[in-house]
Parts: structure tokens; sequence; C-alpha cells
């Protein structure tokens, strides 16, 4: 994204600076946009979380394992290479193309938050 472009989060905050996308039941569809748009979203000085209720893709456990592996590696992109590897995690691929060429820059910058619906 561009500096001037609008981007079309569900809410924006700050101090510290996080968008938010919400999604009540979340698909697998679902994730690989907000996947996209977070990798688009370059230059954005904040945290990127989404919030979801329901989940029906596995493809979440991935892409939260993969972002606790690049918090944890930092700037060292290499140990990440190693670490994400040897986790042998399924889709890792899937989420690692959905962000784009970016990607270990971004997966630090991701948060997932599940609010469950009360009964």
């Amino acid at each position: 994204m561009h500096p001037h472009d609008v981007t079309r989060w569900d809410l924006e905050t700050s101090f510290p600076a996080t968008v938010s996308e919400s999604k009540a039941n979340l698909s697998r569809d679902d994730l690989i946009e907000f996947l996209q748009r977070a990798g688009q979203a370059e230059g954005l000085d904040a945290q990127i979380e989404l919030v979801y209720g329901r989940c029906s893709t596995a493809l979440l456990n991935s892409a939260m394992r993969l972002s606790g592996i690049a918090t944890e590696c930092g700037l060292d992109y290499s140990k990440f290479d190693v670490l994400a590897a040897r986790e042998e995690i399924p889709n890792a691929s899937v989420v690692l193309e959905a962000l784009g060429p970016d990607y270990r820059g971004c997966l630090p910058l991701l948060t997932f938050e599940n609010l469950p619906r009360s009964s």
C-alpha cells in the first residue's frame, strides 16, 4: 500500500497503534484475505490484529504458529527459516504466500484474538 491509499480496517487505535479486522465466523477465505491485506500494508507502524469468534479453518493455527516463531526470532531471518522448516507447519506455504515477499517482517506484527460468543 502507498501512504495515501485508503485501507478498510474495521478498527484502528493508537498507543500502541493497532489495526483490527473482525470476523464472527472466520473462514479460510477470510483468513487468506486478512493475510493478503496485512502483507500489503507496507509502512504501517502498527500491530495487525484479527479478532474472531468461530473459526472453521486449520489455517489459523498455522498462521499463529508462524507469527510466534517470527516474534521469537526478531530480525534474525535465517533463524526463522530454520525454525519454521523444523516445525513442519501444515500449510505454512499458503500463509507465507498470502503475506507476500515481506512475510518475515509482517508476521511479528500479527496478533490473533479469539472472542467466543457468550451463550
